[in-house]
């Protein structure tokens, strides 16, 4: 505190992040100690730091590449989105930090997108950065993110046991005439993501309730 010239608000609120963090052990009545990490530790911080910046992901992360071609479109992609033609590509890979795999990223593109794109044009950029750079121009998307436990082709992929906790993205990317582009499924270790939302108290009418008032601080599903 006196080095600093913090609060002991802050240094109680920056020790309690640092244990939720798995970094130190608090021992009541003996203090607090730094833990051991292993080289390659990787928290959520870490990746969130990494994953905000899509041109980043190219430089600071690694990525695996488990399957890319074409395939039929799954119903589940049709059922969400009729537009999208029966032909898909798929690119799945795998992104890792400092020999960590931190995600598992499915996409399915449509025909038309898919046929502009290569093993080679891909490389090791974020797939959206590809698309942009192949003339596509993303303007939204729908988006949602949910809890899922790991099936055996997911454990495998992530270095999980079966059934472990996944946070899983789902979404839906658009050009600016409303046509869909991209099916992307990203699953990632429960531990790996966090997400943050800044959000007013809504008294309007009869509602009760909290909304939004702002873009989150979250790991951002960057393919």
């Amino acid at each position: 505190m006196r080095e600093h010239a913090v609060s002991r608000n802050t240094v109680r609120r920056a020790l309690a992040r640092l244990e939720r963090e798995q970094r130190i052990v608090r021992r009541r009545g003996s203090g607090s100690y730094a833990r051991e990490q292993p080289a390659d530790a990787v928290t959520w911080i870490d990746v969130l730091s990494v994953v905000e910046d899509m041109r980043l992901i190219e430089t600071a992360t690694t990525w695996r590449l488990v399957h890319f071609g074409f395939v039929a479109t799954p119903a589940h992609v049709l059922d969400q989105a009729p537009q999208f033609e029966p032909r898909s590509l798929l690119v799945q890979r795998t992104r890792a930090l400092r020999g960590r795999t931190y995600a598992l990223l499915t996409s399915y593109l449509t025909d038309r997108v898919g046929s502009r794109l290569s093993r080679q044009k891909i490389g090791t950029r974020a797939l959206l950065v590809a698309l942009e750079e192949c003339g596509v121009a993303l303007a939204t998307c729908e988006q949602s993110t949910s809890a899922i436990s790991a099936n055996a082709i997911v454990a495998e992929q992530l270095g999980l046991p079966v059934g472990a906790p996944l946070f899983y993205v789902e979404r839906l990317s658009f050009t600016e005439d409303g046509s869909p582009v991209e099916f992307a499924e990203i699953t990632y270790a429960a531990n790996l993501y966090r997400q943050r939302l800044t959000m007013r108290f809504d008294r309007t009418g009869n509602t009760l309730s909290w909304v939004p008032v702002g873009p989150g601080k979250a790991l951002r599903s960057a393919s």
